[in-house]
């Protein structure tokens, strides 16, 4: 009896052990962090614009394989089942991303793979690595585009139990258009279109030649430029920044510009709703941020512009001269005068420095109406954005109802632009478009 009691008492003993190391293997599993050992999971790494850096450490008993972990292309060896963590990024702007697994206890793999549109893994990594500088730790460069998704890969390599360790950096590249001689082309359609431009500015500059946007110096400009094809209304938009920012929008030096800042549902938006823009003409678009609240502390910088354009009419067959649409103009200097030598009365004149109009129609056809005067000055002519003659308006004595034309041999959309240029006032009587 002693002895039966004895296995009793040893079997409940076996029991109860059991049951313990399993509680106990339980609450060990428990006290893994939030784990991202499978790509549903996969840590974010958020961008606030600037150098970032990253860190994080697991111990391997907390990562595990699954089947369609994506391959690593080793030779001779497996390419999948190892204990994997798995991170995540979504670039603002193009930069460098640089991986290393040193400081991990085990033999580590590490590998970069794109997110194809559908939400899919490349087929093979845009980089990799198994061992750096004959490490057991890996380390790799990944030059990344802006707008690109990527996945992380840390594996070990080794089923021995041990830590996984991975730092990460993420570099931002340099604004290309950080001065206005080196603005960003917008391109230019006939047809409504948006267009949008994501950038980090951090290392971006201000020059001595930087025009004040409502009345303040910005820090961190980056630049623009358009050429509308077809006059119409231009709306900016940068409500998708992080960052307080303004924006300056002109051309040729034309005063005064467009500003804004301050708009929407953001603090941070900048908005210049509907700008008049003329075909024909280069307009430069300076976005830029206020200075940081506590300059000692890292300060945003991802800029999200979007442009929207809304083209005008084209006008049909007949005579125009009242400023607005279609007949689109420039500038706060244009006006209308009286004289009974024009045609209707009345004619249009501007003495504003490279204030400019524009016509865009269809026809065959167009004539400009305008009068040689006294003190008058020199107006510029463009046809679908190409100068074509400058004419010297000034006379001793007036001389009313001249006329320049250009046609064509078929029916066609065109645009003609003017623009006063030099010293003195420049006009015309009406725009004649001719079937």
């Amino acid at each position: 009896m002693l002895r039966l009691k004895w296995f009793q008492f040893s079997l409940w003993g076996v029991v109860i052990a059991l049951l313990g190391g399993l509680v106990g293997g339980v609450q060990a599993q428990a006290d893994c962090p939030a784990l991202h050992d499978l790509a549903e999971g996969a840590q974010e790494w958020a961008l606030t614009g600037g150098l970032q850096t990253w860190e994080d450490t697991q111990e391997t008993a907390c990562a595990s394989s699954a089947g369609d972990d994506p391959l690593f292309p080793l030779r001779g060896q497996a390419q999948s089942g190892y204990a994997t963590l798995w991170y995540r990024l979504r670039t603002h702007a193009p930069g460098s991303l640089r991986l290393s697994s040193q400081g991990s206890s085990v033999d580590t793999l590490l590998g970069v793979w794109l997110v194809n549109p559908d939400g899919s893994l490349s087929a093979k990594p845009l980089k990799w690595n198994d061992n750096a500088s004959r490490g057991k730790y890996s380390q790799l460069s990944a030059a990344l585009k802006g707008g690109q998704e990527v996945r992380i890969v840390l594996a070990a390599k080794t089923p021995a139990e041990g830590q996984l360790h991975l730092s990460a950096r993420f570099q931002p590249a340099r604004a290309v258009n950080d001065a206005r001689a080196y603005a960003v082309k917008v391109p230019a359609s006939s047809t409504p279109f948006t267009w949008s431009a994501d950038t980090d500015v951090w290392r971006a500059t201000q020059a001595a030649s930087d025009p004040p946007v409502v009345n303040a110096v910005l820090e961190r400009t980056v630049w623009y430029r358009f050429k509308p094809v077809i006059s119409g209304w231009l709306t900016l938009d940068t409500a998708r920044s992080n960052y307080d920012t303004a924006a300056w929008v002109g051309y040729s030096g034309q005063m005064p510009p467009f500003e804004g800042e301050d708009a929407g549902t953001s603090v941070f938006q900048t908005k210049i709703n509907a700008m008049p823009v003329v075909a024909g003409l280069t307009y430069f678009i300076e976005v830029g941020g206020h200075p940081p609240l506590d300059p000692l502390q890292p300060s945003p910088s991802l800029l999200g512009l979007d442009l929207d354009f809304q083209p005008w009419a084209a006008a049909g067959p007949g005579e125009y001269q009242a400023l607005g649409e279609p007949l689109m103009s420039y500038g706060n200097g244009w006006m209308t005068r009286e004289h009974i030598s024009a045609v209707g009365g009345d004619y249009v004149v501007t003495g504003g420095v490279h204030e400019a109009a524009a016509l865009t129609f269809t026809g065959r056809g167009v004539e400009l109406v305008y009068a040689r005067l006294p003190e008058a000055g020199k107006l510029r002519l463009w046809v679908d954005g190409k100068a074509v003659t400058t004419i010297d308006q000034r006379r001793s004595s007036e001389l009313w109802g001249r006329v320049w034309r250009r046609r064509w041999t078929q029916a066609g959309t065109h645009t003609l632009t003017l623009m006063q240029t030099g010293s003195g006032e420049v006009n015309f009587d009406l725009i004649r478009v001719l079937p």
